[in-house]
């Protein structure tokens, strides 16, 4: 009789320390998720940030042809997009820079590298209109 009490007060034991590491893993896995959140949050705003930079840059003539494509990336960060242009065009590479969240109806700034990977050109383009 004695041994099956303590079968089963070790069985209450095992069982409740089961549950005990259940709620630690998830309680990480809620501060990951937390942490991730706020990771991806920091990014947009400095994503956001980079834009009105080159909009302001673009609209005050502070870009100028010949800076390199590295300058570009180190002010204005990575671009949505990279295009590898044709053999037959004037440009070897294409930027594409846009609002960070806004997908259909942002403005655009298109920067276009030449084979040295000097800005060659760059377009902008206003957003649609609704």
């Amino acid at each position: 009789m004695l041994s099956k009490i303590a079968l089963f007060f070790s069985f209450l034991v095992l069982l409740s320390s089961c549950s005990i590491i259940t709620r630690t893993n998830q309680m990480l896995t809620l501060k990951s998720l937390g942490d991730d959140q706020a990771l991806q949050t920091k990014f947009l705003k400095q994503q956001e940030k980079n834009f009105q930079l080159l909009l302001s840059d673009v609209q005050n003539g502070i870009l100028k042809k010949g800076a390199t494509r590295k300058d570009m990336l180190s002010r204005y960060g990575e671009p949505i997009a990279i295009k590898e242009m044709t053999k037959d065009s004037l440009f070897a590479e294409q930027f594409v820079y846009r609002h960070p969240e806004q997908f259909f109806d942002s403005e655009k700034v298109y920067l276009f590298f030449d084979k040295d990977q000097a800005l060659a050109e760059w377009k902008y383009e206003p957003a649609p209109e609704k």
